[in-house]
């Protein structure tokens, strides 16, 4: 017999047998729709250790590289062997919600397009779907390329039941859009969408057992993650000018909006089949609908004030403007803030370093969770750097000035110059955007009125070492706002109040976007931008060379 380690549960498992049987032997998840055919492609599994005493991989496998398997297609081929394993929903990641519309500056009255009549039939858009004494709910869905965050609200009075967060399950095809495209591009069958589906679905369960009283879905995400979950071919997103094909056919106009919309048992989501999937307008070549629902939620549209809109992450969206007129870009920054590609970088999970600061003899840290530090989170990679450019451990260039490679935070995790390399690009791409944003827009830095951040990340940096490395405006702290999770605010927003959505898409259709890599002056912002040094004051620093 062997030791099979799955989702941390210690098991036996018989030599011969493939790793699905664990769905009924111990009550690990992995969702599948073929029966153990390998055709749904949906049982991806990660196999951490023990590679070598497995099957060779089967011909509905090889589209997956090393460490992914399919669990129905898996088996321990040697006696006496030791396989560590995970399904592709880890631990839960830490995200502060809000507990109710608190980032909303505008008036706010419930006016759902499902609503209840005297009689309890449930009317959709004014036509009767069904007749129910139970809570009318709806979900607001946030598809990140790294996380899915999942509220439960009720439409009657608003209140947010529950919230659900996991890892998108569709980081085996790469980390970032651009590899999500090539692989849903290369790989026919739509395994991205339906792996996806299969776990959202899951997470469906573990907010209600009532799901059939779920009548509507707003869904957010990036173009391309969007695109991806409603089943539609992304290719044309991987390509200049990086345009969905929807909003091809919007700029023919052959259609009046951007916004997506089809029926629950189409969708194959597992709540009422009559219920309406929809989801909010893309604004603009890579800038989604998740950053349209995060105007949403900061009532961007209707501000007489020129304020800035940034959500950092794999891709950093940038929106720039007022009530008037404004832009878009989305930087390609890549998932160094993320943790990706960086040695000992990491999601914001339990263990990760979120908080440094650099002592004489020692650095003092805090982790998520209080749990010992096994890599350093987006946050506190931000705390990294300004704390090595504040005392004096680094140059504007990221290289170390005692000569070393590397500066060890514990005695295990460290962060060397390849990684700092990594981080300046990305942060080079962000401040360039900025800065070509703002002269489009035809104002100075000082004029911003706010600026808001969205998103995790932007919750939890620390602004003075952010402005100190060059990744934010270097303006006082009063002018930043930090919004948190706003796509999922805004698309909460867009479950009770249907006529903010008409608002919204109105306001998206004077939004400019802009392609960055057609900017002239992009190139030499953003190789200022890769110094860490205060936006604006780069020059200053090549000076001192």
């Amino acid at each position: 017999m062997n030791k099979l380690i799955f989702n941390n549960r210690i098991l036996n498992h018989p030599t011969g047998k493939n790793l699905f049987v664990l769905k009924k032997d111990s009550g690990v998840y992995i969702p599948s729709s073929c029966y153990k055919a390998g055709t749904c492609k949906e049982c991806v599994i990660k196999i951490e250790k023990g590679e070598e005493y497995l099957n060779e991989r089967t011909i509905h496998e090889k589209h997956l590289k090393s460490p992914f398997r399919l669990a129905c297609q898996t088996k321990i081929v040697k006696k006496n062997s030791t396989v560590i394993c995970s399904t592709l929903k880890r631990d839960e990641i830490v995200i502060e919600e809000t507990s109710s519309l608190s980032n909303r500056t505008s008036n706010f009255v419930i006016n759902p397009s499902v609503i209840r009549d005297t009689e309890n039939n449930i009317l959709q858009d004014g036509i009767i779907i069904d007749n129910s004494e139970k809570p009318i709910f709806g979900l607001a869905i946030d598809i990140g390329t790294t996380t899915i965050v999942i509220r439960l609200v009720n439409l009657e009075n608003g209140l947010i039941q529950k919230v659900v967060s996991f890892e998108n399950p569709q980081r085996f095809a790469g980390t970032n859009v651009m590899s999500r495209i090539l692989f849903d591009t290369d790989n026919r069958g739509k395994q991205l969408k339906r792996i996806l589906t299969s776990y959202i679905n899951d997470a469906i369960k573990s907010l209600t057992d009532i799901p059939k009283n779920i009548y509507e879905i707003y869904v957010g995400g990036n173009t391309t993650m969007r695109d991806i979950f409603f089943g539609l071919n992304v290719k044309s997103l991987g390509q200049s000018p990086y345009l969905s094909l929807n909003e091809i056919e919007y700029r023919e106009g052959k259609i009046n909006s951007t916004i997506l919309e089809a029926s629950a048992e189409k969708m194959k989501i597992e709540v009422n089949p009559k219920a309406k999937v929809r989801s909010l307008p893309v604004i603009g070549n890579h800038v989604g609908s998740d950053i349209a629902a995060g105007l949403l939620a900061t009532d961007f549209q209707n501000s007489s004030s020129t304020n800035i809109f940034i959500d950092i992450g794999t891709n950093t969206e940038i929106v720039i403007g007022n009530k008037h007129q404004a832009y878009a870009s989305s930087s390609p920054s890549g998932p160094a803030f993320e943790g990706g590609g960086i040695t000992y970088g990491m999601p914001a999970l339990k263990g990760a370093i979120e908080r440094i600061k650099i002592g004489s003899n020692k650095s003092d840290i805090d982790t998520i969770g209080d749990n010992k530090p096994i890599g350093i989170c987006g946050s506190g990679l931000i705390d990294l750097l300004g704390e090595l450019k504040r005392a004096d451990k680094i140059n504007s260039t990221g290289r170390f000035n005692d000569g070393n490679d590397k500066f060890y935070v514990t005695d295990e995790i460290f962060i060397s110059e390849s990684d700092i390399n990594q981080l300046a690009q990305a942060k080079g791409s962000n401040s360039a955007a900025i800065r070509v944003l703002i002269d489009k827009i035809g104002i100075e830095l000082k004029d911003i009125h706010t600026i808001y951040l969205a998103g995790g990340f932007g919750k939890h940096i620390d602004l003075d070492m952010a402005k100190t490395i060059g990744l934010l405006p270097n303006l006082t702290n009063d002018k930043f706002k930090r919004i948190g999770n706003s796509c999922i605010e805004g698309l909460t927003i867009a479950l009770l109040e249907k006529n903010k959505n008409i608002e919204i898409d109105n306001y998206i259709k004077k939004i400019k976007t802009v392609n960055l890599e057609s900017e002239n002056d992009f190139f030499d912002y953003f190789v200022d931008g890769c110094l860490f040094a205060p936006i604006g004051e780069e020059q200053e620093e090549y000076d001192d060379f």
